[in-house]
């Protein structure tokens, strides 16, 4: 361990901390500190950690041995804010802290990547199996009713092949119907959990992404219980939107007894939470409806024609508005909802020529638009923006 006392006193100096200051944030005493400071004597590593924590930095930066001087690594790092409630009730139900989850962690990825590399396989050989009973007993049976997802299922196997735990995007073109193995995987597994955890609200699903924890109910029964079944407060949490760490810490659930006496005291924080942000949300709209009216009133007066387009394009090539796509979470449109200046709109593929809703074996054609029309939407679409970031220059 190679502990600087002159390091340390610059860390303290430049977060602006006294002793004094130090001692009240940290288990320590005033005294103690000044030994450490002074290079009196040595803190132990329990206690570098502490006053790492305090100053909100790493113990490197008056230890630069210190990840080496310990039997493990220190690991770092900013995780979303539903995943820290998972931390949070894991802690409740598990009484197991971060540190452990993060010990774990590795063990836990590579058991479900593995599971998922296996899925084509076991696919494939579950089917082979019944098509081969169904055709003792003559009946015909297909496996795929349209070559999309033939070709998805080819590229299921391609990931599995090359390691790819997440599964394999469509190139540009490719209407294939492909999946991200890994969330299949942790499908099946959360189905024979006996209703403890649910994935119901985890909309991580498209093939090629790395998920996250935003709609991961860690602990089904903890997290009814704290909400008394509002479905609202349950949401927010499993999004990350309200922190179940923060009502814990205000209940004093360790000081003062088990979790279903103070129950209460955790869901009235969480509803208080959950208005407070549905108030910000709205309060952020009603801002930036205001500064969309104000925009658009000058620039349909400099641009009546353009204005004018844009909107007869948008009619005729968009979703309605207030349409999102099916891979946006509910917290991201909250967050789209809450900002109108933006005018997010999404063009819809299927009226593009040659493009077709098959029904059966009878294709039913959908309205079409021309390529230059696109072209010609999203040139407005940037002058708009550039417009908007002129604007908003100019308001600062």
């Amino acid at each position: 361990m190679a502990f600087k006392a002159e390091l340390f006193r610059e860390k303290m100096k430049a977060c602006g901390v006294s002793q004094k200051q130090l001692a009240e944030k940290t288990p320590f005493d005033v005294r103690s500190i000044s030994r450490w400071a002074n290079g009196h004597q040595v803190p132990k590593l329990a206690s570098i950690l502490k006053l790492a924590e305090a100053l909100g930095c790493s113990p490197r930066d008056f230890d630069p041995d210190f990840a080496d001087s310990m039997e493990g690594v220190i690991v770092s790092g900013r995780v979303s804010a539903a995943s820290h409630n998972a931390y949070a009730a894991m802690k409740l139900v598990f009484n197991v802290s971060q540190t452990q989850i993060l010990e774990l962690a590795p063990i836990l990825f590579a058991t479900v990547a593995a599971r998922a590399l296996q899925i084509p396989g076991d696919d494939d050989a579950f089917f082979a199996v019944h098509e081969c009973e169904a055709r003792n007993r003559g009946i015909r049976i297909e496996r795929t009713g349209h070559p999309d997802e033939s070709d998805g299922l080819n590229l299921d196997r391609e990931a599995a092949n090359n390691h790819k735990c997440f599964g394999l995007e469509p190139e540009n073109g490719s209407s294939a119907i492909s999946r991200n193995l890994f969330w299949e995987a942790l499908r099946r597994m959360v189905g024979q959990a006996d209703d403890r955890v649910s994935i119901d609200m985890w909309q991580q699903d498209w093939p090629g992404h790395v998920p996250d924890a935003d709609g991961f109910n860690p602990h089904v029964p903890l997290l009814d219980l704290v909400a008394e079944g509002d479905p609202e407060i349950i949401r927010r949490l499993v999004r990350g939107e309200v922190r179940l760490s923060t009502s814990i810490d205000k209940a004093e659930i360790a000081n003062k007894g088990a979790l279903g006496q103070l129950a209460e005291l955790i869901r009235k924080d969480l509803a208080e939470q959950a208005a407070a942000h549905r108030a910000m949300l709205e309060a952020q709209r009603r801002a930036s409806q205001a500064r969309l009216d104000q925009w658009r009133q000058g620039y349909e007066l400099e641009n009546p024609e353009w204005a004018q387009e844009y909107e007869d394009l948008a009619a005729a090539l968009c979703h309605p508005a207030g349409w999102y796509p099916a891979h946006y979470s509910d917290k991201k449109i909250e967050e789209a909802r809450a900002n109108p200046f933006a005018e997010a709109r999404f063009i819809d593929r299927a009226r593009y020529p040659g493009r077709f809703a098959l029904f059966g074996h009878e294709p039913e054609p959908v309205y079409p638009c021309t390529k230059g029309g696109v072209e010609r939407f999203k040139e407005l679409q940037a002058h708009r923006a550039a417009s908007k970031s002129a604007f908003e220059g100019g308001s600062q």
